[in-house]
C-alpha cells in the first residue's frame, strides 16, 4: 500500500471487533524490498530485471526466484546447499552506491556495520540474519525465509478480534524491544514490515536495511544506532524514492513528530510508530497527529470503541514529545498486556503454590512452556480446587435429601461441563494449534465469570438457603454456561478484573441477587433488597456485577409489570454491556425488553424491534444453544400473538 504524506480526515463508523481497514496488496513470503513510492510493502519484479537469473549463484546460494524488488535492493529466494534449506537473500542495488567513491565506501561500510549488528541480534520476533557478505562489490544479507504473510495482510481479515490483534502486536513489540536493547532503531515500523509466519510467530523485518543505505545516520563504532537526521554530509544523495521529502526516510504516515521535523530518531520514535500501527489496526484509521484531549488522550474516531487501559497506553505512546512517552518498549508492552485473571475460588487458596499458579492463569502459559508432559494437565485445576470430592459428596447428599437426585445431578453436570470446556479450550490452542493464545485468554476470562456464579450457588446450598426445586432451577438458569465460552462472543468482552479486596463480596452480592429472584418473599421487598445490592455493586464499580444484578432487578420489575422501571434498568445494562462489548448480555437485555413489551404493554411493534436487536447481536457472535432457544421462543411468541400459528409452532418447537 502506497502511503502519502496526507492524513485521513474522517473516520466513519468503526467496530473494533471487525475494523474497517484500508485495502493492502497481498504479501509475498520472504519479501523485504522497498517499492518506488516509499512503502516497504513488496512488489513483484520481472525475472529479466533481476540482477541474478534463476540458477545463478550469490556466494554459495542458488537463486530460485526473485521475490521482491525496489529502489534499494532485490530479494531472492535461494537454496543453501550446505545446510539444505531455503533462505531469503537481499542484495543492495549497485546503483545506490554510485557517486563519489568515498560516498559509496561510506554507505557500504555503514550497511555492513549495521547488518553485522543485526546478525548478532537473536530474538524469536526478529527475522534472523544468517550471514553478511559481499559479492562483486555488492552487499548481500542472508535471512530466514518466512512462509506466511505480512501483519497488514493478516489484519485485512475483518474477523480479527481486538484482543487477538493486540496479542500479535505485543509479539512485534517484543522484537522492537530486543532491537532497542541491542542499540538498533528501526525507523520504519509499520504492519507491512512485520511478517506473520504460518507457525503463528510474528517477526519484524527491514531493521534499518533501507535506512542505512539511503539516509543520514550516526552509528557508534560498536554497532549501536541513534540516527540524527541532517548530521551527515551525504544529505544531498538521499534516495528520493523513499518519500517525497529528499531528506526524509521512512513512511510519513507512521513517523513520530521528531522524525517529521528531522530533529532526531531514536527508540521513542519506533514506539510512536508502533502505537500508530496498533491504533490503526484497532480503529481502522490512524490517530490524529496533533489533537489531544483531556489527560493527553488521543480522541477516538466517531463510532470507535476501545478499552480504557488500551486507550491510555496508546495515548501515552503517541505523546507529541518523546520524553512524555514510555521510557522503553517493555514498559509499554506491560500496559498493553491483559490484566492477569484471578480466579474467584476461595477454596483454591489452599492449593499448593505450583498448582495455584497454573489455576490462576492457565491461559497465560505459552505453548513453548511445558509445566508437565501434558500442557493442559492443569487446565481443570480451578474447578478441581472448588468442586473437591468431599465437597461434591456433601452437596450431592444434601441436595438429594432435600430436593431429590435430579437437583444433585444438575449441579454435578455443570461442574463437569466447566471442566470439559476448560480442557477443550486449552487443547484447541496448545495441542491442536487451531486457535491463538489470545483466544485462550479470552475464553478463560469467560470461564472465570462462570465459575464465580457457581461458587455462589455452592455456598447457597451449603447454607441450606435453597427451599425448593424452583429456586435451584432459577439458580442454574442464571449461571453462565461454560460451553458458551467456546464461542466467538467470549472474545468480544473487555472487563477489568474485580477490584482487589472485593472478590468475596462480589460473589456474595451476586448470590444474594439470585436469591431474591428465587425467593417467595413479597415482590416489593425483594425489589428493595435488590436495589440495595445494586447500589453496593455500583460502589464497588465492577461492571459485570452491576450488569448481573441489574438484570435480576429488571426481572423483578417485569414480574410486577413495572414497565418504566424495567426499561430504565435495562437501558443501563445495554449501555454498560455495549461499552464493554458484552454482546451476550446486551442481547439478554433486549430479549427481556421484548418480553416486557409482549406481556405487559402489548406493544407488538416495540416487541418486534427489541427481538430484532437481539437477533442482530447474536448474528455477530456464536450464541449458545440456550440463547438460541430463547431467541426462537421470543420469535415464536411474537408470531403467536400475530396469529401466525404455523410460524409460531415452528419457532416454539425449535426452542
Amino acid at each position: 500500500m502506497s502511503e502519502s504524506t496526507s492524513e485521513p480526515t474522517s473516520a466513519g463508523e468503526r467496530d473494533l471487533d471487525a475494523p474497517a481497514r484500508q485495502a493492502r496488496r497481498p504479501a509475498t513470503e520472504g519479501r523485504t524490498a522497498v517499492d518506488e513510492r516509499g512503502d516497504s510493502a513488496l512488489v513483484p519484479i520481472a525475472l529479466d530485471e533481476a540482477a541474478f537469473p534463476i540458477g545463478s549463484k550469490i556466494a554459495r546460494y542458488t537463486v530460485l526466484e526473485a521475490i521482491g524488488s525496489g529502489g534499494v535492493g532485490i530479494v531472492f529466494a535461494c537454496y543453501d546447499p550446505d545446510l539444505d534449506r531455503k533462505v531469503a537473500v537481499k542484495l543492495l542495488r549497485p546503483s545506490k552506491l554510485v557517486g563519489r567513491p568515498e560516498s559509496a565506501d561510506i554507505r557500504r561500510g555503514r550497511l555492513l556495520r549495521e547488518a553485522q549488528a543485526l546478525a548478532r541480534l537473536s530474538h524469536p520476533n526478529v527475522v534472523p540474519i544468517y550471514e553478511v557478505g559481499t559479492v562483486a562489490k555488492q552487499i548481500y544479507l542472508v535471512m530466514e525465509f518466512v512462509e506466511g504473510t505480512t501483519l497488514s495482510g493478516w489484519l485485512a481479515d475483518d474477523r480479527r478480534g481486538w484482543a487477538e490483534v493486540v496479542a500479535m502486536f505485543i509479539q512485534a513489540g517484543r522484537g522492537l524491544a530486543a532491537a532497542h536493547a541491542a542499540g538498533i532503531v528501526h525507523r520504519d515500523f509499520k504492519p507491512e514490515n512485520v511478517l506473520l509466519g504460518n507457525d503463528g510467530r510474528v517477526r519484524i523485518v527491514d531493521f534499518g536495511l533501507v535506512k542505512v543505505a539511503n539516509t543520514l545516520d550516526s552509528l557508534s563504532q560498536s554497532g549501536g544506532m541513534i540516527s540524527r537526521a541532517g548530521s551527515s554530509t551525504d544529505s544531498g544523495r538521499l534516495n528520493e524514492s523513499m518519500t517525497s521529502h529528499d531528506s526524509f526516510v521512512g513512511t510519513p504516515a507512521y513517523a513520530a513528530p521528531e522524525h517529521w521535523d528531522r530533529r532526531y530518531v531514536d527508540a521513542h520514535s519506533d514506539q510512536y510508530a508502533f502505537c500508530v500501527s496498533l491504533w490503526e489496526a484497532l480503529c481502522g484509521i490512524r490517530p490524529d497527529r496533533r489533537e489531544r484531549g483531556k489527560h493527553g488522550l488521543v480522541p477516538l474516531p466517531d463510532g470507535a470503541r476501545m478499552a480504557k487501559r488500551l486507550h491510555r497506553a496508546l495515548s501515552r505512546g503517541l505523546a507529541l514529545e518523546s520524553d512524555q512517552r514510555y521510557p522503553d518498549m517493555p514498559t509499554l508492552l506491560a500496559d498493553l498486556e491483559p490484566p492477569q485473571r484471578k480466579w474467584l475460588v476461595p477454596a483454591a487458596a489452599a492449593a499448593s503454590t505450583a498448582v495455584l499458579a497454573t489455576a490462576v492463569g492457565f491461559a497465560l502459559v505459552p505453548a513453548t512452556q511445558a509445566i508437565t508432559e501434558d500442557p493442559c494437565a492443569l487446565a481443570t485445576a480451578p474447578i478441581d480446587a472448588l468442586w473437591t470430592e468431599d465437597r461434591a459428596k456433601a452437596v450431592t447428599e444434601q441436595l438429594e435429601g432435600s430436593l431429590g437426585s435430579r437437583a444433585a445431578a444438575g449441579v454435578s453436570e455443570w461442574a463437569q461441563s466447566w471442566a470439559t470446556t476448560a480442557d477443550q479450550s486449552c487443547r484447541e490452542v496448545h495441542v491442536h494449534h487451531r486457535h491463538s493464545e489470545a483466544s485462550l485468554d479470552r475464553q478463560s476470562r469467560c470461564l472465570d465469570r462462570a465459575l464465580q456464579g457457581f461458587t455462589g450457588l455452592l455456598e447457597t446450598v451449603e447454607q441450606q438457603q435453597l427451599g425448593s426445586m424452583a429456586e435451584l432451577h432459577t439458580w442454574l438458569g442464571s449461571l453462565d454456561q461454560p460451553q458458551d465460552c467456546l464461542g466467538e462472543v467470549a472474545g468480544q468482552v473487555d472487563y477489568d478484573p474485580v477490584p482487589d479486596g472485593n472478590r468475596d463480596e462480589a460473589i456474595e452480592l451476586r448470590r444474594a441477587a439470585l436469591q431474591q429472584l428465587a425467593s417467595e418473599d413479597p415482590l416489593q421487598q425483594r425489589i428493595s433488597a435488590t436495589e440495595q445490592l445494586l447500589a453496593r455493586a455500583r460502589e464497588i464499580g465492577w461492571k459485570p456485577l452491576i450488569i448481573d444484578i441489574s438484570l435480576a432487578l429488571a426481572r423483578l420489575h417485569q414480574a410486577g409489570h413495572h414497565v418504566d422501571q424495567a426499561r430504565t434498568v435495562l437501558g443501563q445494562v445495554i449501555d454498560l454491556g455495549t461499552a464493554a462489548g458484552d454482546l451476550e448480555r446486551v442481547a439478554d437485555a433486549w430479549l427481556l425488553l421484548q418480553e416486557i413489551h409482549l406481556r405487559s404493554t402489548f406493544e407488538m411493534t416495540e416487541a418486534q424491534w427489541a427481538w430484532q436487536r437481539a437477533a442482530g447481536l447474536f448474528a455477530e457472535v456464536s450464541p449458545s444453544k440456550r440463547r438460541k432457544a430463547r431467541l426462537s421462543m421470543g420469535h415464536g411468541s411474537i408470531q403467536l400473538q400475530l396469529g401466525k400459528l404455523a410460524e409460531a409452532e415452528k419457532d416454539l418447537r425449535a426452542a
